[in-house]
Parts: C-alpha cells; structure tokens; sequence
C-alpha cells in the first residue's frame, strides 16, 4: 500500500515538472514571437522614412530642375519665322542646278528672328531638312516618297539686318550652325527683331538627279546664353 502511495506522488511529481516545462516552452517561444515582431515592425518604419525620404529627395530634384528650365526657357527664347507664315519652314520647287552667279541672282527667302527672352543671347542658325513635311508630302501623294535633293547638294548665302550676303557655301560645311552673332536683349513687350534674306541653290556641280525634285527645309536657331 505504501509503494503504491509512493508511486502516485512521484507519477504526480513527473507530471507537474513537465507541466512546468511545457509552459516555460509556450513562455519562452511567445517572447520569441513578440520579438520578431518587433524586429519586423523598425524594419517595416525604417522602409516607410526611406521611402518617405526618396520621394521628398526625388520631388525636390524634379522641382529644381523644372525652374533650371523655366530659368533657360527665360534666358534664351528665340523664335524664327519665315515671311507670311507662322513657322521656319521653306520648300524649293523643281530646283535645278546653278554657279554662285545665278544662285546669287535668285530671288532670296525672307524670315525674322524673336528674342523674347530677358537677355542678349549668342546664337547660330542651321539649314536642315523638314522631315515632318517630307512625311506629309508622301502622305499626300498616297503614300509614295515625294522625290527630294539632300541639303549637301545645297549652296547659300545670308544676309542680316540689310546688310551684304555672307557665310556663303555649301549647307554641309555648316552642320554644326552658322554663327550669327548675339541678338540683344528684348527692349519691347514684342521682343527684339532680326531680318533676315536667305538664298539658296543647288550647286551646278552636284551629282543628285534634280528633275522634279523638292527640297523641304528649315530653319533652326541655336541658343547660348550671352552678355546681360
């Protein structure tokens, strides 16, 4: 009767040691849950400051650099107008080729230059070739490429402001922009004005076939900031 006794209470011993241990286990591995929690939880913040810090630093650089180009936009602003339309754009019709003398005896292409800036600005113009008009062309003509000649089969002179024809050559030479000087700053609500008289042949010498050919061209300015 006493071993039997004796068996209950060591059997209850046993088992109240492994109640212990088993709720020291759920102790120990709920503070383990709460700790990575937390881990988590600074991890989770620490993502949302960077992000917050991201998007404030990114906003602030796209700002900055919108007003560096309102600023440019404010320096240099140059407008170039052909006589009687509202762009730079030009077409010479069936052109065909001639020496300087002839070229010279052409009829000139007349445009305006607009400083509506606020400062004098140092600038060059470059004679290219208008793609937009030569896809329209092709488009009016059902699709088919309307013929053209290159501008390296072209020669020109200029002339600025009445005075003599100069820069005379091949457009070619000149694809980095003929140099024209600075353009004051504006004076007037209308800004200051340039006239300008273009000629522009296709040079007796060239080896591109002429006949029935266009050349669809533009004028572009160039812009650098120059003296206030």
């Amino acid at each position: 009767m006493k071993k039997e006794v004796k068996e209950e209470k060591t059997k209850k011993t046993v088992k109240k040691k492994k109640e212990k241990v088993a709720k020291s286990d759920v102790s120990v591995r709920g503070a383990n849950q709460l700790q990575t929690r937390q881990v988590l939880l600074i991890l989770l913040m620490l993502l949302l400051v960077i992000g917050v810090c991201f998007g404030f630093t990114f906003a602030w650089i796209k700002m900055n650099e919108q007003k560096e180009k309102e600023e440019e936009d404010k320096i240099a602003t140059l407008e170039v107008y052909m006589e009687g339309t509202d762009s730079s754009s030009f077409v010479i019709d069936d052109p065909f080729p001639m020496n300087e003398t002839g070229g010279e005896s052409t009829n000139p292409y007349k445009f305006t230059l607009i400083n509506n800036g606020t400062r004098s600005v140092n600038y060059s113009l470059d004679l290219v070739e208008d793609t937009d008009a030569i896809a329209k062309c092709a488009e009016e003509n059902g699709g088919t490429a309307c013929k053209t000649i290159t501008k390296n089969a072209l020669r020109y002179s200029i002339k600025k402001d009445g005075g003599e024809f100069v820069n005379k050559g091949f457009v070619k030479d000149h694809l980095g922009g003929i140099d024209m000087g600075i353009v004051p700053a504006p004076t007037t609500p209308e800004g200051e004005k340039v006239e300008y008289e273009l000629k522009i042949w296709v040079d007796y010498d060239t080896e591109e076939d002429c006949e029935g050919a266009k050349f669809f061209g533009k004028i572009e300015v160039k812009t650098m900031a120059g003296d206030e």
